[in-house]
């Protein structure tokens, strides 16, 4: 059984499986006071659970997400095999800070110059994390919306994996028309495709 948890305000994670959460639902931010089973959306798909971010979408406060992390944490002991934490495009404090309540971190960016220059800075906090004590490990790098038609971008790839090396996974995700089309219906790909 596998919690994905969406600690993007936009709710893209929510939007991509088509959940609508009820208005004052307050996802991740409740799991202080609420139980979990009523937090979680159950089966999104198949053995997947979701937590969405709270339904009033408020701003991102670094110390209340920590701690409602760093409970939930504790409280899905048992409860799931994995905890996937899907997060904001960021490289300020929030990748630090959530660097120390995960165990293994997978950097997903895309093929694209300014988001090749973010890189340095994600990977920075990561790096000040672990300085601070946190455990979190890097278990790689993927590159993703690769449009293999596209030289430049062929280039771009080509680059990327001379300057990160094995650091970075060896197979990069193209860049695929279906992916609009699946979330255009509420599916995200792996569900849309099948």
């Amino acid at each position: 059984r596998v919690l994905l948890v969406d600690t993007d305000p936009i709710g893209s994670v929510s939007a991509c499986f088509g959940v609508n959460i009820a208005p004052g639902h307050p996802g991740l931010f409740g799991i202080g006071q609420w139980e979990l089973p009523d937090l979680v959306i159950p089966e999104v798909a198949t053995n997947l659970d979701l937590l969405p971010y709270a339904e009033d979408r408020r701003p991102i406060d670094l110390n209340a997400l920590h701690r409602s992390l760093a409970e939930l944490s504790q409280r899905v002991v048992g409860e799931y095999e994995y905890v996937i934490i899907d997060t904001r495009p960021s490289v300020a404090d929030m990748t630090r800070r959530l660097c120390q309540v995960v165990d293994e971190v997978v950097v997903v960016f895309q093929c694209h110059p300014l988001a090749y220059r973010t890189l340095g800075g994600i990977l920075s906090q990561l790096r000040d994390a672990r300085a601070d004590g946190a455990n979190a490990k890097l278990l790689g790098l993927l590159l993703t919306m690769v449009d293999e038609q596209d030289t430049r971008q062929a280039q771009l790839e080509s680059h990327i994996r001379r300057s990160l090396g094995q650091a970075l996974f060896p197979v990069s995700i193209p860049r695929d028309p279906t992916v609009g089309e699946g979330l255009m219906v509420d599916r995200p790909i792996v569900l849309y495709v099948c």
